[in-house]
């Protein structure tokens, strides 16, 4: 009988401490925050999993998490009401979301991440998007299940290429942000439009002109484009456009280097003022060389330096004259 009662102790013992498995950090300044900071979480942890593993919390978090694959299986022990869940640090090469998730905010931060993807069902739950991961570097099609997203930033990736088609069925984004990418290529088919655009984060790339900017954004009001590898005709053709549209932009370039040119606050190639020759095809937008030169130079004949430049109607004089 003894022998009996010990067992069923251990038996709800055993109970009771898969409800704590991960129980929050005990920290007051998150718990107030209404934040529930997991530790730790490793792969072998994933045999015990139960629908009673993770703390009932709204807002979760998980450091340090070393886990090669985050799949819907995982996502289904989680709790059934959280909103925003976050993976900072550790290690997590793939995730797989969840359709029915009730998540609206999904951030993935220094976890080494290559893959991120979903099932092939609609979800009406995710609003936002972040992921910062060196090696990050393509856009699932199944992210385009995604139907309810307004924020997406991958800011701090490895994409050398991106699409406006990839972001064509997102009805209501209304932030895109893909800074500190290695971004050489903004690619849009003829006639695209991104309605609901309002936030264009593109600084510190490699970008020498963006197509169809700002015609492809029409409502469009903040843009940062610094830190990039601009030519001085995009830029002149850009800022007019711009200042046309009413868009504000946010930071500037204030030096620039040997040879480049500071045009409006923007640093700029002023030997390759290129414009696209109207009637090519798309493979040749993408090639400076098969673009024709478009601007005139300002010439102080006294010191034989170049002053400024003029693109048609528009006259831009440089801060320091090249010689």
């Amino acid at each position: 009988m003894v022998v009996k009662l010990l067992w069923i102790a251990v038996l709800l013992a055993t109970d009771v401490l898969s409800i704590v498995d991960f129980p929050c950090k005990n920290d007051i300044k998150y718990h107030n925050l209404g934040i529930c900071i997991i530790e730790k979480f490793h792969y072998d942890d994933l045999a015990n999993l139960t629908e009673d593993s993770f703390p009932n919390a709204t807002n979760l978090e998980f450091w340090d998490t070393y886990l090669p694959y985050f799949g819907v299986h995982v996502f289904e022990m989680l709790p059934a009401d959280i909103q925003q869940l976050t993976f900072r640090d550790g290690f997590i090469r793939e995730i797989y979301l969840q359709s029915s998730s009730s998540i609206e905010r999904l951030r993935i931060l220094n976890t080494d991440l290559v893959t991120l993807d979903t099932v092939s069902e609609p979800n009406y739950s995710l609003k936002q998007l972040s992921v910062r991961s060196p090696v990050y570097s393509a856009w699932s099609q199944g992210l385009l299940y995604m139907k309810a997203l307004e924020v997406i930033d991958v800011a701090y990736c490895n994409f050398s290429y991106l699409s406006l088609d990839w972001f064509e069925g997102y009805e209501n984004l209304r932030v895109l942000d893909v800074s500190k990418n290695r971004l050489q290529t903004i690619h849009s088919r003829p006639g695209l439009v991104m309605s609901t655009l309002e936030e264009l984060y593109l600084w510190g790339n490699r970008l020498e002109f963006v197509w169809r900017f700002p015609d492809a954004f029409p409502i469009v009001s903040i843009v940062n484009l610094s830190e990039n590898l601009w030519s001085c005709t995009w830029v002149t053709l850009a800022r007019d456009a711009i200042r046309d549209q009413g868009i504000v932009v946010i930071d500037s370039d204030y030096s620039c280097k040997v040879g480049w040119v500071n045009n409006g606050g923007l640093c700029c190639r002023l030997h390759e003022d290129v414009n696209p020759v109207p009637g090519r095809a798309n493979d040749d937008i993408s090639s400076p060389s098969s673009w024709v030169v478009l601007a005139d130079y300002i010439l102080d004949d006294a010191n034989d330096t170049v002053i400024g430049m003029r693109v048609g109607n528009s006259v831009v004089y440089l801060a320091k004259p090249l010689s």
